[in-house]
This record gives structure tokens, C-alpha cells and sequence, in this order.
């Protein structure tokens, strides 16, 4: 699912060029680099880059692009702004207002058309590329109703609602968000709720669309409850009157609620809840698989016995994990480029791999593209991993010494500033040894049989490059020793 879809044409190639040179702020991008990345021409491009400007300095931004010598740069954008302008262009796209104006059911397409002073025609096409967009997901709209799985079709709208406004406001009319900041009041009161601003963002949305969904009669006709002992009758009726939801109906739409909450581990008191959890039945089986498989490679990889604890926590984070991407993603687009994935991979080598090949053993085909599913299952695996196994309690260090001519106090400056880099799992040692595996200096020693690196005084930004790429180096070796010994023990 690519959100931006639901931008204007123009919208979409706009944001994409500010999107990719933040993205590569430190490369060479040129006007021909961008041609051949959108398939434009060099007149749109320009013209996409005169719009750009011309949208900050409308929007109140002092930034712009600028184009130098063919090679095109920001000025003074960051991603807050890239952030701004994305909201911007989301609200005065023709798509995604239409979404809205939809879900609300506000009208009829040719009501849309005037209310946005559009031609009829551009409404039609506006309607036909929601319905293009909503189809591969299983999504109908009918008759200016979105129909299909309803649970589907909240996880889906909630997702693009959050991801392009950013969490930066709820979209729908007035009287719903006020209904829906009654809804939170009741549930924050009721279980203690601590949210943060973005926990906050998502739980409106979500409840927003709760009570768009009841409003054009497409309530839940499930609850994720056993009992409903939880709410008080009293406080429910009065809660169900200011809403105009019927109190079992309500029931339901709360259990979605308070569903989330859970997945989300933002329930103080949730063994107090009796919850269902039939619907997640499938979900928690593949969980399980998943979980057990990476834990297993992770053991044959290292040649260890994981505590059960350790084994237990891994399955159970997981599984929560895919319980919350069935039903509420609330996916952050990453737009993520291969440099972005190869160096995670770099980092931690042995967790990645395993993890990748786990996941395009168990995720379907159609699912396993970069931008998409298969990042985000990925992300999500490695970090709960590395929470709970850190390399460093499976791995040996990789051992560097550092010496440079300035003396002690200096190498004890750089010292420091190599100790920052904890997820590279380093032992800085106090002599060099045959041990050691990379040595820093600024003098070439001879001899020396590992890394040498000799850098500048200080250092520049190139050195330090230059000390990942040996540290990645080094964490290639010894996957292939480790790998070459495991293939000389088996006799393979």
C-alpha cells in the first residue's frame, strides 16, 4: 500500500524529490539523476522543482531547492518540513479529501465536485483512483460506501489517515472529534491511561474512525471481550447518549479499543481485562513458527543453549507484534533505500540474515517488497532481538586499540568518541596484542598482522568512514571462518 498514490500526480513527484534528497543529503543528485529515477523530463523536473519553492514560500517556509551547476540541493528543509509540506499536499489533493468526504458521508461525488469547486469529470477520476487504490486490498466503494472487512478496512484508512497528516490532527468533522475526545476522556479516566503525544494521535484517529464507521451503520459485530463487567452500565449509557452509539454496540467498539491499547502495552492493568483473542488464532500459530525458527538459527549459528526465559519473552514479543500489524499498523513509511537496509545488515550480520531468510520463507510473495510488509516485519524481529539478546552476550567483541603520537589525554579523546558507537560491540583494549583485530593511530606500526588504520589530525569525516567499513570488514571474516569451520566439524 503506497499512500502517496492518493496525491495529484504532480503532488507526488514533488514530494518524492524533497523526500530522496533528504535522504541522500550527501550525494551528488543531478537534474539527469532525477529524470532518470522519475521518468520525467527536464522540463518537469523543473517545473516540479519551481512548485516545490513556490509551496514553501506559500506554507511560510524561508527554504527552498535550490539547483546549482545541474546539481539540485535543500536549503534550510529538514524533515519537519518535508513533514509540513506532505500534510499540506494531502489536504489540497483531490484523492485523499474524497476519502474523507466518503467515510463521513457527507454526499454524493457531484456534491464533492462543487463543495471543492472541481469539474465533475476530475471528481469521477478523483472516485475511480479510490477505488483502484482500496482493490487489491479488498476494499469496495459502493455506492459512496467503503465496503468489505471491516476490521481490513480500519486497519487500512486508520494506517493512511496517520501516515500522511503525520499524526498531526484528525481529519473528520468537528462533532466526531469532539465525540471521539469524549471516548478517550472516558477510557483515560477509566484504566489510567499515560499516553504520549503520538500514542495520543493514534488512539484518536482510530477512535474517530470508530465512530465514523457506527455512524453509516458499519459498527463491529464482534466484541474483543469475554465480559463486558468492565464498564459500568451507568457511565456506559451516558457515553453511548453523547456518542448516538447504541451501549452494545458501544461494548464492541470499546473492545477494539482497548484491543489496541493492549498490543500496544499501554495497559497499566491488563490482566484485570478479560480479553479475546480467537481472531488472532492464524496469526499467533505463523507467530510462534516465526519466533521458534529465528531462535533456533540463532542458537545453531552461535552454537548456543538460549535460557528458556530469553526463548519465552522473543516468542511472546513477537507475537504481540503481528498481532498489532493484523489489525492496526499503523506503519511508518520508511522509504527506505538499499544504502539504509545494507547498513543495518552491515551492523548486525548474523541477526539479519537469519531474520531476512525467516521472513521470505514465511511472507507471501506478493508481500515481500522492500518499502512495504517485508522491511517492516524485518525491523520489527531485529529490534525486539536485539532488545532481548544483544550481540554482545553471543559475540565476541572485536578487539581495537588505539594509540596516537598526541599523547595519552588525546587518545583517551578518541577512545571516547569510539566508545559511542555501542552497536558495533567494540573492546577498546589498553595494549596491543595478538589478539588485537584493528589498531588506530596515527603512525603506521610495523608488523602489526590486523587492520591498520591510520588517521588524520583529527580525524575527518572520511576516517571514521573508513573505521566502519573495517569493522564490517572484520564482522565478514568471521562469519566466513566461523562458517568454513562449521563446514569442516560436519565433514560437509
Amino acid at each position: 500500500m503506497d499512500i502517496y498514490e492518493l496525491l495529484d500526480e504532480e503532488q507526488r513527484y514533488q514530494l518524492f524529490i524533497v523526500r530522496l534528497l533528504d535522504l541522500t543529503i550527501d550525494e551528488y543528485i543531478s537534474i539527469s539523476k532525477l529524470e532518470e529515477l522519475t521518468g520525467q523530463s527536464t522540463f518537469k523536473i523543473k517545473k516540479y522543482i519551481h512548485n516545490i519553492n513556490y509551496d514553501l514560500h506559500n506554507n511560510g517556509f524561508d527554504s527552498k531547492v535550490i539547483v546549482q551547476d545541474d546539481v539540485v540541493q535543500l536549503q534550510d528543509i529538514d524533515l519537519k518540513v518535508i513533514k509540513l509540506l506532505q500534510i499540506h499536499y494531502f489536504e489540497t489533493s483531490h484523492i485523499f479529501p474524497l476519502m474523507i468526504y466518503l467515510l463521513e458521508g457527507q454526499g454524493t461525488i457531484d456534491g464533492y465536485a462543487q463543495e471543492h469547486f472541481l469539474s465533475t469529470s476530475k471528481a469521477y477520476a478523483a472516485r475511480k483512483q479510490l477505488i483502484t487504490f482500496f482493490k487489491p486490498l479488498g476494499i469496495k466503494i459502493k455506492k459512496g460506501k467503503f465496503a468489505g472487512d471491516e476490521l481490513m478496512i480500519r486497519n487500512s484508512i486508520s494506517t493512511i489517515i496517520f501516515e500522511a497528516l503525520n499524526g498531526y490532527y484528525c481529519p473528520f468533522s468537528d462533532s466526531i472529534n469532539q465525540a471521539a475526545k469524549k471516548v478517550i476522556e472516558f477510557l483515560t479516566f477509566h484504566f489510567d491511561l499515560r499516553l504520549t503525544p503520538t500514542q495520543k494521535g493514534k488512539l484518536k484517529v482510530l477512535t474517530a474512525l470508530s465512530l465514523v464507521r457506527c455512524k453509516n451503520d458499519r459498527s463491529l459485530d464482534d466484541s474483543f471481550l469475554s465480559s463486558n463487567k468492565v464498564f459500568q452500565t451507568a457511565e456506559l449509557n451516558q457515553l453511548s447518549a453523547y456518542t448516538q452509539v447504541d451501549s452494545d454496540k458501544l461494548v464492541d467498539e470499546l473492545s477494539y479499543l482497548l484491543m489496541f491499547l493492549y498490543v500496544e502495552g499501554l495497559l497499566r492493568k491488563a490482566d484485570e481485562i478479560e480479553f479475546k483473542f480467537d481472531y488472532f488464532a492464524t496469526i499467533d500459530t505463523k507467530s510462534q513458527q516465526i519466533s521458534t525458527q529465528i531462535l533456533h538459527q540463532v542458537e545453531e549459528k552461535y552454537q548456543i543453549q538460549l535460557p528458556e526465559e530469553i526463548s519465552h519473552s522473543y516468542r511472546q514479543r513477537v507475537r504481540q507484534s503481528n498481532r498489532r500489524h493484523a489489525i492496526y499498523s499503523f506503519y511508518t513509511s520508511s522509504f527506505s533505500t538499499n544504502k539504509q537496509i545494507q547498513s543495518v545488515n552491515e551492523v548486525y550480520p548474523v541477526y539479519s540474515e537469519i531474520i531476512w531468510g525467516v521472513i521470505k520463507e514465511h511472507l507471501p510473495k506478493e508481500q515481500q517488497d522492500l518499502n512495504g510488509q517485508m522491511v517492516r516485519f524485518f525491523y520489527d524481529y531485529l529490534f525486539i532481538l536485539l532488545d532481548i539478546l544483544p550481540p554482545e552476550q553471543v559475540e565476541k567483541p572485536i578487539d581495537v586499540f588505539v594509540d596516537f603520537s598526541q599523547g595519552k589525554e588525546y587518545t583517551k579523546f578518541i577512545i571516547k568518541q569510539i566508545e559511542g558507537f555501542k552497536d558495533l560491540n567494540l573492546a577498546i583494549g589498553d595494549r596491543l596484542t595478538s589478539h588485537t583485530e584493528i589498531l588506530v593511530s596515527n603512525c603506521v606500526v610495523p608488523r602489526f598482522k590486523g587492520k591498520q588504520i591510520v588517521w588524520k589530525n583529527p580525524p575527518a569525516p572520511s576516517d571514521w568512514e573508513v573505521f566502519g567499513d573495517s569493522i564490517v570488514q572484520v564482522k565478514k571474516e568471521r562469519l566466513l571462518n566461523r562458517d568454513m569451520k562449521r563446514l569442516e566439524d560436519t565433514g560437509e
